[in-house]
């Protein structure tokens, strides 16, 4: 057990604390016992963290707000309702004795994505088969999806519709979402089915994961985002809940301007505007040519 204290822990103090609780030091074990057990929590030796608890917050709100975005955007882009929702919980657990030795190969693929930034390394999005079939499907032009319960390797041609949808929807989303730490340019190495022999970090590294549940229509999937903390080393100072809500205070409405005109491409409706009207006779509408004016019943600043 460990004091939760706002000091740090001298190296000195540090091996007088474990020499005291070796040697079964009573005054020791005292003075543990007594205190309030809201001050103290387990820590497991064997698998260190990395990633604090500031890294931690910062990467649900970074990974929250990517989740609005991009449910926002994959709805009005394949005209079905879809929704991404980060799992309260993102885990910290090592590389390659958990993670690695607990792939889901079966149901799930690896798209193998470089972050893109100076000094950053490789992060894996792994997506339930079923998902992206079932988005594959739409992008054919089927009229109606669901997420089934098929789950079988990808073809090549499923292969490429999952590396365009994330490569133009998810990773400039995902890019939005870290630039108040990075400038960051997403790009697909591979979609593999089983990783085990691809290396993007070192078998001892720390990962987050986080899950995204995955809603389209009455069926849920998931989609999993496993960052190496060597991966984001060099960054990660800058996760901090601080200089997320100071990037969002700062930043002008996402919606506005470029965003905005990218999302109107998207909707496939009829819009009529009616300006104002005029009353002319078949004649003059036969007669009318490039230049002529036609004066209406509203003046330009009337609704």
């Amino acid at each position: 057990m460990l004091k939760m204290t706002q000091k740090r822990l001298s190296q000195t103090e540090i091996e007088e604390l474990f020499k005291a609780a070796k040697s079964g030091d009573d005054e020791l074990y005292e003075t543990i016992t007594k205190q309030n057990s809201r001050e103290f929590i387990e820590y497991d030796f064997e698998k260190p963290d990395r990633f604090n608890i500031d890294n931690m917050k910062s990467l649900h709100n970074i990974s929250s707000a990517f989740a609005r975005d991009l449910s926002d955007f994959m709805t009005a882009s394949l005209h079905t309702e879809i929704e991404f929702q980060v799992n309260q919980s993102i885990e910290q657990t090592p590389y390659g004795t958990d993670y690695m030795a607990n792939l889901r190969r079966k149901t799930h693929g690896f798209i193998i994505t470089d972050m893109g930034g100076e000094g950053l390394g490789k992060i894996i999005i792994e997506a339930d088969l079923a998902l992206l079939i079932a988005i594959h499907r739409k992008m054919m032009g089927a009229k109606e999806i669901e997420i089934t319960d098929e789950r079988k390797p990808l073809t090549d041609i499923e292969i490429i519709s999952t590396k365009l949808w994330m490569q133009k929807w998810m990773f400039t989303r995902l890019k939005d979402s870290f630039q108040h730490i990075a400038d960051m340019n997403f790009r697909i190495d591979s979609v593999e089915k089983d990783i085990q022999h691809i290396r993007v970090t070192e078998q001892t590294d720390m990962v987050a994961i986080v899950t995204f549940d995955v809603y389209m229509g009455s069926k849920k999937s998931d989609l999993r985002m496993v960052i190496p903390y060597k991966s984001i080393e060099k960054v990660v100072d800058k996760m901090t809940a601080e200089v997320f809500y100071r990037g969002e205070t700062h930043d002008e409405d996402p919606y506005k301007d470029d965003k905005l005109k990218e999302h109107l491409k998207r909707i496939d409706k009829e819009v009529e505007i009616e300006l104002g009207k005029s009353n002319i006779t078949l004649r003059e509408l036969i007669d009318l040519t490039e230049g002529d004016v036609l004066l209406l019943d509203k003046k330009f600043n009337e609704h």
